[in-house]
């Protein structure tokens, strides 16, 4: 939830530092970055859950995940946020709006997914739906 929230509160900022105006194509923007960032800490959490039960540490399991999640959430970033990208060059401002902006959420909703949440896992830990702790 914390790189979703970041990722829209970093969008926002761009939206009104660059004076873009609110409208049906802003949050257009902001529900695609909501979306995206969903997306990208389900594929890091299905990651990381998958890969915890073939490691004995906690730290290993999140570099394997990093390693190999991480390069598949960008890749994703990178290909769609180009198809997204492509928009700017519209002459319509909306539309204009709506591909640079898409462009720039997704390369946050990606950067603080993978910044936050293995710091989140580390610190706090993730078990699997149904996994119950042994009785102390």
């Amino acid at each position: 939830m914390i790189p979703i929230v970041l990722s829209t509160l970093f969008v926002y900022a761009l939206l009104g530092f660059f004076g873009v105006a609110i409208n049906v194509v802003t949050v257009i923007i902001v529900n695609t970055c909501i979306g995206i960032g969903i997306d990208y800490a389900i594929h890091f959490t299905a990651g990381y859950l998958f890969l915890r039960g073939r490691y004995a540490a906690r730290r290993d399991a999140l570099a394997a995940t990093a390693r190999i999640k991480g390069a598949v959430i960008m890749f994703n970033t990178l290909v769609v946020g180009i198809g997204f990208l492509v928009l700017a060059f519209s002459s319509f401002s909306p539309v204009r709006d709506l591909g640079l902006f898409v462009f720039v959420s997704m390369a946050a909703s990606s950067t603080f997914s993978l910044m936050f949440l293995p710091v989140l896992f580390s610190l706090f830990g993730i078990r699997a739906p149904g996994v119950r702790r042994p009785a102390a």
